[in-house]
C-alpha cells in the first residue's frame, strides 16, 4: 500500500489494483479513493494472508526439492490442487463500467463555427479566411470534444464514453491521400486507448 500513498482519487477511480495481502485497512483506503476492483494474489489460509515467500517454503518443503529445483509446473500443480485463486474484492460494489469511443469529423465549414474558439473567428472572418482555416483544422491532432456519462443498465452495468474529434471535413479528406485520414484516425485510436475505451467508431460529427 506504501507504492500507492501518493496516489490520489483522481488517478485511481474506477481502477483495478492488482497487488497482495490486502487487509480490511487497505480496502478502506482503496474504497476512499473509489478504485472499481482489487485482484489480489496471495493465498489466503484460514483467514489469513500467505507471503509468496512463505507458499514457496511451503511447496519446496512438500516436494522436498530446493527452490532452485522447482518448476513452473510444480507451483502450478499446487495451487491448482489446494484450489487457490485470487480473490477478487469490489471496494464500493460490483461495478462494471465499459468505455467506448466515438471518432468524429465536422461535415462543412458551418460545423467548425460551433466549436469554440473557432465561433468567435467565423463571426468576424470573409469566406475567404474560413477557407483557409478549414484547412489547417484538418492538420490538427485529435482532441476531446466532450465526455458521456451516466448510462447505466438494469443490471448495473455503466458505459462512459468520448466523442474524439479529427478535424477534417469531407472536402479536405477528400483534398488528401488515404494516408492522411489513416494517420489521423490512428491518432485517434491511440488517444482512444489511453482514456481506456474498449471499442470505437468513426462517424460524422452528430446534429446537436
Amino acid at each position: 500500500m506504501s507504492d500507492l500513498a501518493d496516489f490520489s482519487q483522481k488517478l485511481l477511480d474506477g481502477k483495478t489494483i492488482i497487488t497482495s495481502r490486502v487487509t480490511e485497512s487497505g480496502l478502506d483506503w482503496m474504497r476512499s479513493r473509489r478504485v472499481a476492483m482489487v485482484v489480489d494474489y496471495s493465498p489466503w489460509l484460514d483467514d489469513r494472508p500467505v507471503g509468496m515467500n512463505v507458499m514457496e517454503a511451503m511447496i519446496s518443503a512438500v516436494l522436498s526439492r530446493s527452490p532452485g529445483q522447482l518448476k513452473p509446473d510444480d507451483y502450478l500443480g499446487v495451487i491448482e490442487t489446494l484450489g487457490i485463486k485470487p480473490r477478487i474484492l469490489y471496494p464500493l460494489g460490483y461495478r462494471r463500467v465499459n468505455r467506448f469511443a466515438f471518432v468524429i469529423h465536422p461535415l462543412s465549414q458551418q460545423y467548425l463555427t460551433k466549436t469554440p474558439p473557432l465561433d468567435w473567428i467565423a463571426s468576424m472572418s470573409p469566406p475567404a479566411v474560413m477557407n483557409l482555416v478549414e484547412k489547417a483544422v484538418a492538420y490538427t491532432p485529435p482532441f476531446i470534444y466532450s465526455k458521456v456519462s451516466g448510462i447505466r443498465s438494469p443490471t448495473g452495468d455503466e458505459v462512459e464514453g468520448w466523442l474524439i474529434t479529427v478535424g477534417g471535413t469531407p472536402r479536405e479528406i477528400m483534398a488528401h491521400g488515404p494516408e492522411f485520414t489513416y494517420s489521423r484516425l490512428l491518432a485517434a485510436a491511440k488517444l482512444a486507448k489511453k482514456l481506456g475505451a474498449r471499442s470505437w467508431v468513426w462517424g460524422p460529427l452528430p446534429r446537436w
